[in-house]
């Protein structure tokens, strides 16, 4: 058999939507990366196993379960419990594609249901939310801020937009922890303000409403600035 077509029949089948739009899975560069080594170890097979992974990274089973993490945490693979650690699939993973892929034939004009498109613009909101959390805490979020995040959006139902400018605020005061943020949410909360226009509003009738015409000191803009204003748009 020649180069080529050695070369070929030992090629791992990537989807192009997901090399294109990884981030809007709030996936980073590295992630990708193990993610794409992780379809590769998969191959034909059904689901992986924990000792599958720690065999493609050379690593132990602990520190495989770490590897892994970031991705149950995100819904992109989904763990089956059993007596040898459990099988992972990668259904979230095509799921999340799906939405995409699903969100933009709504958005370029072809007939989608409304259902489905609900569905799509809450997963790609949620992964959006999720990316930037991340980038702003420089570390992966544990479980328990997973499930915070989950409940500002689905049981508190607060909007995208409202969330990632309690966090802008919190990171600006270089307070940026889920419980100083939850405490920008819940102020806004008994206040009545639900959108992000109500802050802003309430926050000018503050300025103007005061009487002070002390200067005020120009906040400095977070590093990750231009990935609210992205978001935002």
């Amino acid at each position: 058999m020649g180069f080529v077509q050695e070369f070929a029949a030992n090629a791992t089948a990537v989807p192009n939507l997901l090399l294109s739009r990884y981030q809007q899975l709030g996936l980073n560069e590295e992630e990708l990366v193990i993610l794409l080594r992780l379809m590769k170890q998969k191959g034909q097979q059904e689901s992986l196993t924990l000792t599958d992974a720690a065999e493609e990274f050379s690593c132990d089973l602990g520190q495989a379960s770490l590897i892994l993490a970031p991705f149950l945490a995100k819904n992109l693979i989904n763990q089956y419990q059993g007596a040898d650690g459990g099988a992972f699939y990668l259904d979230g993973l095509f799921n999340a594609l799906w939405d995409i892929w699903s969100y933009d034939k709504a958005s370029s004009g072809k007939k989608a249901s409304e259902k489905t498109e609900k569905t799509s613009t809450y997963n790609l909101s949620w992964r959006k939310i999720y990316a930037t959390f991340e980038k702003e805490m420089a570390r992966p979020l544990s479980p328990i801020q997973n499930e915070q995040l989950q409940k500002w959006l689905e049981q508190d139902k607060l909007s995208p937009e409202l969330i990632l400018e309690a966090l802008r605020r919190a990171v600006l005061l270089n307070k940026n922890s889920f419980a100083y943020i939850d405490k920008i949410l819940l102020s806004w909360q008994s206040q009545g303000l639900q959108t992000l226009e109500a802050v802003k509003a309430n926050d000018n009738y503050g300025n103007t409403g005061s009487g002070s015409k002390k200067s005020r000191k120009p906040l400095v803009k977070s590093e990750y600035s231009s990935v609210y204003d992205n978001i935002l748009k």
